[in-house]
């Protein structure tokens, strides 16, 4: 009876402490708001003093074109609450103070316990501490970097592009291999597929490098490294590859692109990671032979196909205006010349803008036979049809200095940006 009576006792004696400190903390919240309240506003100053110096910096690192991180800018929202609650507590205490009875208590009461929660948040803010308030901006997006203004889907590029798509969702697949003749719209396709792709959440990035005929790894590097948003110093090959490597294996999901492989080239330099290195990593190549998809060991060989003639056409009108359905005659002579560029996307694309609004007819007879006529080309790489239509832009031009910047844009792309 007495272990009973003790036990009993214990119990009635824990439940007494734990009402009275419920009741203590409310009894406390009606009876002390102002003193509460003058704390509240002791930490407001404090949170407005490490506000201002927080914002020197955010303001210094704008300035050099960083970004807040929302961490940081979360803060700032939770920051400007409490001030703002603080004001507004603050009205309301006055207001309190001028009437009295069961009205002013139950006010009292609600305000206390407020101030008290607004004091705890207070305190958080004052003791979070970042280590650092920005950071480098991310690398442009896909779609900007690449935008395809000269897209035009069609038969082709759709069956082209379904194959590619089929190849990406394939997880048996991790290297895939474009192949055409120049000037067909390889590139072209990747850039729309690889946009796509990234804007229905199938990569978190997708970084496209153009390699052409002169493998410069380090060049490489330096345009991979920037699309990743990583900074690369003046180190060796190996030492950037490695740094490469580890951003990459730290991805989710991440497509990158090889364009223009003339011959054979080991990824593993570059940093780009095998297939057991990291799964979440796809790479595709672009190139003008079937060969370099074997050196490159691709899982997937794509051909991408020419035009037929009416996407030819369609895409030549499109470039040309409607000058061409001035007359019967023009139009016919303007299906010959459509047909010359041999269902190649540059080719119709670089001699449509030549021919825009031309509508003369001797003017496009004089094109169609120069066509018709032209000898073949030497130029490695360069397809028949797309050297002609060039060839055709560069007669355009008006002036010696045009046609110079002309051929260096498009032949020798280094001495053309010292003259632009």
């Amino acid at each position: 009876m007495e272990i009973f009576t003790g036990a009993a006792s214990s119990a009635l004696s824990g439940i007494g402490k734990w009402v009275w400190n419920i009741a203590a903390s409310k009894i406390n919240y009606l009876l002390c708001h102002d003193r509460k309240f003058k704390e509240l506003k002791h930490l407001v100053r404090k949170l407005d003093i490490k506000k201002k110096d927080i914002q020197q910096d955010l303001d210094a690192a704008k300035r050099n074109g960083r970004i807040i991180r929302e961490d940081v800018s979360q803060w700032f929202t939770n920051l400007n609450d409490v001030e703002k609650d603080a004001r507004r507590l603050e009205e309301q205490v006055k207001g309190v103070r001028r009437f009295m009875g069961c009205w002013n208590c139950f006010s009292s009461y609600k305000i206390g316990k407020e101030v008290a929660e607004k004091i705890d948040t207070a305190n958080k803010l004052l003791s979070t501490n970042f280590t650092s308030y920005s950071h480098e901006p991310l690398p442009p997006s896909f779609e900007p970097l690449y935008p395809n203004r000269d897209f035009q889907e069609s038969l082709s590029t759709k069956s082209s592009m379904d194959h590619i798509w089929e190849a990406l969702n394939d997880e048996k697949i991790y290297i895939i291999g474009i192949y055409g003749m120049g000037g067909v719209g390889k590139t072209t396709i990747m850039k729309e597929v690889a946009k796509r792709a990234k804007n229905v959440g199938q990569y978190n990035e997708a970084i496209m490098v153009t390699v052409s005929q002169n493998q410069d790894v380090k060049r490489i590097q330096t345009e991979i490294a920037e699309q990743l948003g990583l900074h690369l110093t003046d180190e060796s090959e190996i030492v950037r590859g490695a740094k490469i490597l580890t951003r990459i294996k730290g991805a989710r999901k991440i497509l990158i692109i090889l364009d223009d492989l003339w011959d054979f080239l080991d990824i593993s330099k570059i940093g780009i990671p095998s297939a057991d290195e990291n799964k979440e990593c796809e790479v595709v190549i672009t190139t003008r032979s079937k060969d370099v998809c074997s050196f490159m060991e691709c899982q997937k060989h794509i051909k991408v196909e020419p035009l037929s003639e009416k996407e030819s056409w369609d895409l030549f009108k499109s470039k040309v205006g409607d000058v061409i359905e001035k007359t019967d005659d023009l139009k016919k002579v303007a299906v010959d010349v459509a047909k010359e560029c041999g269902g190649l996307p540059l080719a119709i694309i670089t001699l449509g803008r030549a021919m825009r609004d031309k509508d003369d007819i001797s003017t496009w007879i004089s094109v169609r036979n120069e066509l018709q006529q032209s000898v073949q080309t030497h130029i490695k790489g360069m397809e028949d049809s797309i050297f002609k239509c060039i060839r055709r832009s560069f007669d355009y031009l008006r002036s010696d200095e045009a046609k110079l910047c002309f051929c260096c844009v498009h032949y020798f792309p280094k001495i053309g940006k010292l003259i632009l």
